[in-house]
C-alpha cells in the first residue's frame, strides 16, 4: 500500500515550523509556549533581492548569448572576421565617446 505523500507533507512542514519557532523563541528569549513569532521581511531587504534576482537573470542572458556568438565564430571564419571588426569598432568608439 501506497503511501500518501500529502500527508507526509504536512508533517514535515509542521516539523520545519516548530524548529523554526524554537529557533526564534531562542532568538528573542521567549520562553511561554504558545506565543508564535513571525519574522516578517522589509521593504528593502525585498528590493535588494528582487534586484539581485534581476541582476543574475539579465547577466545569465548575456553569458549564454555572448557563448552562442563565440560558438559561431570558432565555426565560421568569416563570421570571426566581420565580429572582430565589429568589437574593435566598438571599443574604439567606446574610448572616443569617453575622451580616453
Amino acid at each position: 500500500m501506497k503511501f500518501d505523500d500529502r500527508l507526509a507533507n504536512k508533517v514535515i512542514k509542521k516539523e520545519e515550523f516548530e524548529q523554526q519557532q524554537q529557533k526564534l523563541r531562542k532568538k528573542y528569549d521567549v520562553e511561554e509556549v504558545g506565543i508564535i513569532r513571525i519574522e516578517k521581511k522589509r521593504l528593502t531587504e525585498v528590493l535588494i533581492k528582487n534586484i539581485i534576482i534581476l541582476i543574475k537573470t539579465i547577466l545569465g542572458i548575456i553569458h549564454i548569448l555572448l557563448s552562442a556568438l563565440g560558438a559561431i565564430c570558432i565555426l565560421y571564419p568569416d563570421t570571426r572576421v566581420a565580429m572582430y571588426n565589429v568589437f574593435k569598432d566598438l571599443i574604439q568608439q567606446a574610448i572616443n565617446l569617453l575622451g580616453l
